[in-house]
């Protein structure tokens, strides 16, 4: 495809150069914009893939993660990173 683009004078290095920049600097953008967007409650991990009953591995997980954020709550960095969730975590304790 690139071949028959330059072939026919559709397509050169130059354009490629400044469409890749072009596209990284939007792509950035976006993922600065999305990095700064509240994440879904952290206890959608666990209820958003099986419909119904939650399988017994999932609900040991949640315990699991319950357990940590209990025993972490005081730890600076991680209530950075669990402000980071709309609700801050607390739907799964």
């Amino acid at each position: 495809m690139r071949r028959f683009l330059e072939n026919r004078k559709w397509w050169d290095e130059a354009a490629e150069v400044e469409m890749k920049a072009r596209l990284r600097k939007e792509v950035m953008a976006e993922f600065r914009r999305a990095e700064g967007m509240k994440r879904h409650q952290l206890g959608e991990l666990f209820t958003d893939v099986y419909a119904g009953e939650m399988p017994w591995n999932l609900k040991e997980q949640k315990a699991d993660l319950a357990r940590l954020l209990k025993k972490y709550s005081s730890w600076e960095p991680y209530q950075k990173e669990r402000a980071k969730f709309k609700g801050n975590g607390e739907d799964v304790l």
